[in-house]
């Protein structure tokens, strides 16, 4: 379950980075993903702290509930799908750079909530079972 931890951590780290900056260069965010408006990037980004405390608090516990698990990762998951969302449809994210860094950033989150659903799973020894091993 350690490595769970470690990931719950990561995760908590790089919502803590992202809702920073978010919060601190809304503006300019903004600017460089195209038409998104600084003002949503300054909530997203306060909501992205909360996260973090959250996740630092549940990896510090010395027993991780499982459907705190599956919160974290759909939560990651949706972030994943949102970032495409924005990049494809939403007409926000509107420059090459702003979509490549954006894609990039929801690929990362996307590996880690997945990464903490196979942990998970991997501690609780079930990992081999959803591959029929």
């Amino acid at each position: 379950m350690q490595s769970v931890r470690y990931l719950l951590r990561l995760n908590a780290a790089t919502c803590a980075g992202f809702g920073a900056l978010f919060v601190a260069w809304a503006a300019d965010i903004a600017l460089f993903l195209g038409a998104m408006p600084a003002a949503l990037l300054q909530w997203i980004g306060a909501a992205l702290l909360l996260h973090s405390a959250h996740l630092l608090l549940v990896s510090t516990r010395q027993r991780i509930r499982d459907l705190e698990i599956y919160y974290f990762s759909s939560g990651d998951l949706l972030w994943f799908v949102a970032s495409l969302w924005l990049v494809i449809a939403s007409g926000m994210v509107t420059t090459t750079a702003g979509a490549t860094v954006t894609l990039c950033v929801a690929l990362g989150v996307a590996g880690i909530g997945i990464a903490q659903l196979w942990m998970h799973a991997k501690a609780k020894g079930l990992a081999g079972h959803a591959l029929g091993e």
